[in-house]
């Protein structure tokens, strides 16, 4: 018996030798990979810090790009400088996008970076689609439409209707503006202004379209005015509608012809309407014009 407990004693002993053996190789092994490991992590922060570091790859270059026409490429630099915090791998570009959105007449805003230090900004302009009382404009973003402040001396009228009322009401007064332009344009008129007044009442200047002008019928030397001069129209609320569909069929009946020698139209009756005429000069060669001012067309009230 003791011969096999000395051969078991020995056969631990040699395993645990094995094992002691195994583990001073592995050891040298774990260590090296440990301090592998411990290098690449000092050297990624190293290189992080490096990327990241504010003073190091600036931005030496800002390109605005777009078609420009509202907003000043000096307005979208002063936005985004002062804006900008960090360097050409740590800075915020969805920041920066916000920052020159908020700049008025500027619908969105696209940054990129461009290797190696070059920061592009792309601008799309908000389109106005009407001018809105004095100098203000009014502009789409989604919605209904927005009032838009001017800029001197770069926007032009660009031959935009213009639209006028309490600010408020600008929504209601382009709806509006909408629906009697579609109406009267099938009909070969233009609405050039529309007002809302504070008591309800629209104010429209309307001309006739180019297309549907037929200079035969355009007296072009009408006191003060061209051929195609404006008309004013004033309607109340009550059945507005109506009333300017009454005028639509009179002046298909009888009056389109006589369209550019007209100065107001007020629609204000409940069944007709009230036309006033321009003064026509002496070689008008159209006699009986001029005492035609004042008549009401249709039935009275």
């Amino acid at each position: 018996m003791s011969a096999g407990i000395a051969i078991e004693t020995e056969m631990i002993l040699d395993s645990r030798s094995a094992l002691a053996r195994q583990n001073r190789i592995l050891r040298p092994k774990w260590l090296v990979v440990t301090v592998a490991v411990l290098l690449s992590g000092l050297g990624l922060l190293y290189l992080a810090d490096q990327l990241f570091h504010p003073d190091r790859f600036p931005f030496s270059n800002i390109e605005v790009r777009g078609d420009l026409q509202f907003v000043k490429g000096d307005q979208v630099l002063e936005a985004v400088n002062a804006s900008l915090a960090g360097n050409y791998f740590s800075a915020s570009l969805p920041r920066l996008e916000s920052a020159v959105e908020q700049l008025s007449w500027v619908s969105s805003a696209t940054l990129r970076r461009q290797w190696p230090s070059t920061l592009v900004v792309d601008v799309k302009e908000m389109q106005p689609v009407a001018r809105w009382g004095g100098d203000q404009w009014l502009q789409f973003a989604g919605g209904d439409p927005v009032i838009v402040p001017p800029i001197h001396g770069i926007v032009q009228d660009a031959g935009l209707p213009r639209l006028d009322g309490n600010d408020r009401e600008a929504p209601l007064v382009w709806k509006t503006f909408q629906q009697w332009s579609e109406k009267l344009s099938s009909n070969g008129l233009v609405v050039n202004e529309i007002s809302l007044h504070s008591r309800g009442l629209w104010t429209l200047k309307v001309s006739r379209s180019v297309l549907g002008l037929n200079s035969a019928h355009a007296p072009a030397s009408i006191a003060g005015g061209t051929g195609n001069p404006a008309v004013e129209i004033v309607v109340d609320q009550d059945n507005a509608e109506v009333k300017l569909d009454r005028l639509i069929a009179a002046l298909h009946q009888k009056l389109m012809s006589r369209f550019p020698e007209m100065k107001k139209i007020d629609l204000r009756y409940a069944n007709g309407f009230a036309v006033s005429f321009r003064e026509l000069s002496p070689l008008s060669g159209e006699p009986g014009i001029a005492s035609a001012r004042g008549t009401q067309t249709g039935a009275s009230e």
